[in-house]
């Protein structure tokens, strides 16, 4: 039994079951098994699933496309959403992968417009995580040095969020104003955290070393190079707090 099911009502897992040779009536319950999902596309002549589409209709191509009608698994639902689940986090693993090179080649890490509009908003937020997590390392490992290190970079900060603030007043898609939104609101919770660290420099309190609780109790996202089996050659996400530490699988 696919795992997922068990989130369904028992009606809903019922209808599933009843239509098994029909993989369009799964439409209806897709994103009560998979969150965020709010349609699959099928192709019209061989039912391959191709595109995973959101409730604000932002678009994920598969990497790998979903074959329900293959022998191996026509008829039987729990076998191609199982496929589906696998190759869903494979496409999301990569996305993530490719937009941070995308970040880190051709915008030296600094959030743009464009480049937000080019990638989904999970990997938007996930390698923006990422990069505030680089950046106030940076910044406290350099306060052995330069005691303006947490300033500078809270400066920094505020000077991206007015940035953000300026361009959703433009006039852009709703996709691209709900990702900008959502960073934003990360980027003030994250700002919040540095303008701590900065008071408490002013108080004497100074934080200098990334082992200093302080920061391990933040939440912090980090790429690190295979580590997960399942998706070779991809720097996969691993997010920290204190001594805990998981996969953003």
């Amino acid at each position: 039994m696919f795992s997922r099911f068990f989130f369904l009502s028992d009606e809903s897992l019922l209808e599933i079951l009843a239509q098994t040779k029909n993989p369009l009536l799964v439409q209806p319950h897709v994103g009560k098994c998979l969150e965020g999902i709010d349609k699959l596309k099928f192709e019209k002549k061989d039912f391959v699933i191709s595109e995973l589409i959101s409730p604000e209709k932002e678009i994920i191509v598969l990497r790998e496309q979903v074959r329900p009608e293959d022998p191996e698994m026509k008829g039987s639902v729990e076998k191609w959403m199982y496929d589906l689940e696998v190759k869903m986090k494979r496409t999301m693993a990569r996305i993530a992968h490719d937009s941070k090179q995308d970040l880190v080649s051709n915008y030296d890490r600094k959030l743009d417009i464009e480049w937000v509009k080019s990638w989904p908003a999970m990997s938007c937020i996930s390698v923006d995580q990422w990069n505030w997590t680089m950046n106030s390392e940076k910044a406290i490992m350099n306060m052995r040095n330069d005691k303006s290190s947490i300033k500078n970079y809270e400066d920094e900060m505020n000077a991206g969020i007015m940035y953000i603030v300026m361009i959703v007043r433009g006039k852009l898609d709703a996709n691209t104003k709900n990702k900008l939104g959502a960073v934003c609101t990360l980027k003030v919770h994250n700002r919040e955290i540095i303008e701590d660290f900065a008071r408490e420099t002013n108080e004497k309190k100074m934080i200098s070393d990334i082992r200093d609780f302080r920061w391990q109790s933040q939440l912090r996202y980090y790429f690190e190079p295979n580590m997960n089996p399942k998706y070779p050659g991809i720097d996969s996400i691993r997010v920290h707090m204190v001594d805990a530490k998981t996969l953003y699988d």
